[in-house]
């Protein structure tokens, strides 16, 4: 009766929060009949870095008479320049194993001529190519035939899915600007779906509408043959902006707008009658009861051996924690991230390889052999999105790391790098939110570091009567930088890291040597030093020498160049950042004019201090970036920008 309920109220929140069929718009664009001022259209008013405009795109989803889901797409799209030939590239995936059928395909490229007349060029069947891959599931590619700037092309086709299951989730931005883009449902009431909307801009249609369809066929025998009643739900953006890569952000899906559909239900005239979503807790039982999941957390003998081994001697909790933790994280290799597996505990062992499946079960197993229990915890990575939590989808997890509480102090343990203390978690995660899989209680926890990043540079250096430069870089981190350097440098050499490191070949420094210390000793910071001199850095002139005090860690570029940002800057983590430069000027000279004090302040959230000293012939000046934040909100982002442009401008 529970589950029963549960269907019945995702119902009606979602008819009732959408159903404004009186405000409904329509943008219905008509197959074959290009406007000519889309074609003469040169740039985009609203975006004028817009390479291409996405004028039209709708996906529309019904039940056919084969009790198979139809889903329809029609898309046009404008090329203002080269750069948006990228999207005249497409892909369509169908899974043949599942007998997914692609049918009725077709696409035309139109421009004008020196006449003003449309000439349209057919894709060729020839030009689409069937790639397998993997299984049954192929991509069907190909590109748009006599691209040219001014240019408009449209696609339609439609996939036949034999599975009310399997609903497609609908994105409504692009990298580009969006004039229209509509998603339509039309389902009769005896099958029911759950949608989730996402993002941050208004909706110009959001509602739910009753429509009617006559079914015969197969589809007749469990909905009706008379007239059904339906549903249409339908949801679309206008004028919607381009969403493209920008600087601290977690993933593009997390800020698009989107609704992502999931079969919640059904209930056939012959019978038939399944609840599909059910409860968090439900969900939580079957991944306990999983033979991929729950019951890979097995302390056999293998297990105990090692474990008690390794604990030998140890009597603290933690301590047993940590011993086992640098272990895994020495011994086995992570190969990707994986919610399930199939691997036995002496497998993964054996093969000293596994997934963050295989690692965590293994982690958990080793802990309960020495009598400390812990949970897993699924969850979503940044790069994979965030999680809605009205609806019990497991499909939208994609990560597992444990959780262990020794005397009321609360682990999260990920033993996926030998270079991350057992008290990090990785970046991937922060700011993410995951589920504790434990029976009987619906637990949600977000993951935060506690860890301030940390980045010292110190230079010394020395310039002579010439202008040359020698001098001395070092850096130490501690935090996110450490991790992140120490796993570059098992693949690249040392003097390619401080190159990167101190942009030496940006500012004309020559690489004389380097060394890099406690690369491998992860709880103590990392030092990396390096011998550098230029011949060009300062410059001479007459009795006049002119050199720049910022010699590594220089702001010359606002990172933030969009005009608006309608989604937050997610950061991760705090970070500390301390820049030290002691330059010693040659004998018989002064300085003229020297760097002010500065102090720019961002609410409590960010800080840039500089103080500039001279004694006789030396000068010193310290800067200092603190951000005492993970994330800012977007009505603070234009306060961010120009806070960048101070740092510059100081």
């Amino acid at each position: 009766m529970k589950n029963k309920n549960l269907f019945y109220f995702f119902t009606a929140v979602l008819f009732l929060l959408i159903n404004k069929g009186s405000l409904s718009q329509s943008f219905d664009v008509k197959w074959g009949e290009i406007p000519r001022v889309d074609l003469k259209m040169t740039h985009y008013p609203a975006d004028t870095n817009a390479s291409a405009l996405i004028l039209y795109h709708l996906g529309d989803v019904s039940l056919n008479d084969g009790l198979n889901l139809h889903h329809t797409e029609h898309l046009r799209i404008k090329i203002f320049t080269p750069k948006g030939y990228d999207l005249a590239t497409h892909s369509i995936r169908v899974n043949t194993n599942s007998n997914e059928r692609l049918i009725d395909l077709e696409a035309f490229t139109y421009w004008l001529d020196d006449n003003g007349k449309i000439v349209k060029t057919e894709l060729d069947d020839d030009d689409i190519f069937k790639e397998k891959v993997v299984g049954g599931i192929y991509d069907y590619k190909f590109t748009m035939p006599s691209l040219k700037p001014g240019c408009v092309f449209e696609i339609r086709y439609s996939i036949e899915i034999p599975s009310i299951y399997r609903i497609k989730d609908w994105t409504f931005q692009w990298t580009e600007p969006v004039s229209w883009s509509e998603y339509r449902i039309t389902m009769p009431h005896q099958i029911n779906y759950s949608a989730v909307t996402r993002g941050f801009e208004m909706w110009a249609v959001n509602e739910t509408n009753e429509a009617q369809q006559v079914f015969r066929g197969n589809a007749a025998n469990y909905v009706g043959k008379s007239i059904v009643k339906c549903y249409q739900f339908r949801w679309a953006v206008e004028d919607a902006p381009a969403i493209r890569d920008a600087p601290f952000i977690s993933t593009r899906e997390d800020y698009v707008n989107k609704v992502d559909v999931q079969l919640n239900g059904f209930s056939f005239n012959n019978g038939t009658r399944e609840q599909v979503l059910e409860s968090w807790e439900k969900l939580t039982e079957k991944l306990i009861e999983n033979k991929s999941f729950g019951e890979r957390i097995d302390d056999n003998r293998t297990v105990r051996k090692i474990a008690e081994q390794l604990t030998s001697g140890r009597t603290l909790p933690e301590d047993k924690v940590k011993a086992i933790y640098n272990w895994i994280a020495k011994t086995i290799v992570f190969t990707g991230n994986e919610l399930f597996t199939d691997e036995d505990s002496e497998d993964v062992i054996e093969n000293k390889k596994g997934s963050s499946a295989d690692i965590t079960f293994l982690l958990l197993s080793m802990l309960k052999s020495v009598g400390i229990e812990g949970q897993p915890i699924i969850l979503s990575t940044r790069a994979n999105g965030k999680i809605q939590e009205l609806y019990p989808i497991v499909n939208q997890f994609n990560y597992v790391i444990a959780r262990v509480k020794i005397d009321n102090k609360i682990y999260y343990l990920d033993a996926t790098n030998p270079y991350r203390p057992y008290d990090m978690l990785p970046f991937k995660v922060l700011g993410a939110k995951g589920l504790v899989v434990q029976p009987g209680k619906q637990e949600w926890v977000t993951f935060q570091s506690d860890i301030k990043n940390s980045n010292t540079s110190l230079i010394i250096a020395n310039i002579d009567q010439d202008g040359a430069v020698t001098a001395n870089f070092e850096e130490l981190y501690t935090g996110y930088t450490a991790l992140n350097t120490r796993d570059e440098l098992t693949s690249k050499k040392e003097v390619e890291i401080a190159k990167d490191i101190f942009k030496t070949d940006a500012s004309g420094f020559v690489i004389d040597s380097v060394l890099i210390t406690n690369r491998d000793s992860i709880d103590v910071p990392l030092k990396i030093k390096a011998w550098v001199k230029s011949e060009s850095f300062a410059l001479k002139n007459g009795d006049m020498i002119y050199v720049n005090p910022y010699m590594i860690q220089r702001t010359i570029e606002n990172p933030f160049k969009a005009d608006v940002r309608k989604y937050p800057v997610d950061y991760g983590y705090k970070s500390n950042t301390t820049t030290i430069t002691n330059i010693t000027i040659p004998d018989g000279y002064e300085v003229k004019e020297m760097l002010a004090n500065k102090n720019i302040v961002l609410g409590g959230h960010l800080t840039f201090s500089r103080v500039s000293q001279v004694d006789s012939n030396a000068i010193q000046v310290i800067t200092k970036f603190v951000r005492n934040v993970t994330e800012l909100k977007p009505n603070l982002y234009s306060h961010l920008k120009r806070f960048y442009t101070d740092i510059i401008a100081a």
